[in-house]
């Protein structure tokens, strides 16, 4: 998925065999209709034709092989509901201890954020063709309700490195010990198109019995101020 985010480009060579089959069919069409069908005429025309074609189909499977924004769409979402399973695995509950409905929140990192920090170089944003912002960071938390607690699993997706290695995190928190749970408003900044803005931006944040602040996942939302 880097592609999405990097396109391969069109290959030198490709425009290099268009043009020359461009040249040998312009100069095969005048020798045929002053010399007539002679053998070199008729083959520099197909050598020409079959170059433009040639040239033409390896521009057409590098386009075709760059992701689309619904590819990457799919993709990210595959990934997100492969989750659940290890969600489930790492913090060692079944499906019969889950007492209501499980809430996933998906969030992005910007990049030059406080977050985009423990990421290096890898956070890029691209704006589909949809007009919607796409980062190479999204953050899933999965939140898994049972009788006596709330389980939370969070992991990162980096499509510089889908393979991995993920950074899982995983938490259960007894209802007796949560005091409340709110939305942590605080200033940060970001660049974008290479230029830094400050951001008002919202994390979700519990609230522990012992005074305790936790925040999670990344940013619910980010407006410029």
């Amino acid at each position: 998925m880097q592609t999405y985010f990097f396109p391969r480009p069109v290959a030198t060579g490709s425009i290099v065999v268009i043009t020359i089959g461009a040249v040998f069919v312009v100069v095969s069409l005048p020798l045929l209709l002053t010399s007539g069908l002679m053998l070199v005429n008729i083959l520099l025309l197909a050598l020409g034709v079959l170059f433009i074609i040639g040239g033409i189909r390896s521009i057409v499977v590098t386009k075709r092989s760059n992701p689309t924004d619904e590819d990457y769409d799919r993709w990210l979402e595959k990934q997100a509901r492969a989750m659940l399973p290890r969600a489930l695995q790492a913090l060692n509950i079944d499906k019969s201890q889950i007492t209501s409905k499980i809430l996933r929140i998906h969030s992005i990192v910007l990049p030059g954020t406080h977050l985009a920090d423990n990421y290096r170089d890898d956070v890029h944003l691209k704006m589909g063709k949809d007009g919607q912002w796409r980062s190479s960071i999204n953050i899933y938390s999965y939140f898994l309700p049972s009788e006596r607690f709330i389980a939370i699993f969070t992991r990162d997706i980096n499509a510089m490195h889908p393979k991995g290695p993920f950074d899982d995190r995983s938490e259960e928190f007894f209802y007796r010990d949560i005091v409340s749970i709110t939305f942590s408003v605080f200033r940060d900044k970001a660049t974008i198109g290479g230029e830094e803005f400050a951001y008002r931006v919202q994390q979700l944040s519990l609230k522990i019995v012992n005074g305790e602040d936790i925040r999670f996942g990344g940013y619910l939302s980010a407006v410029p101020i």
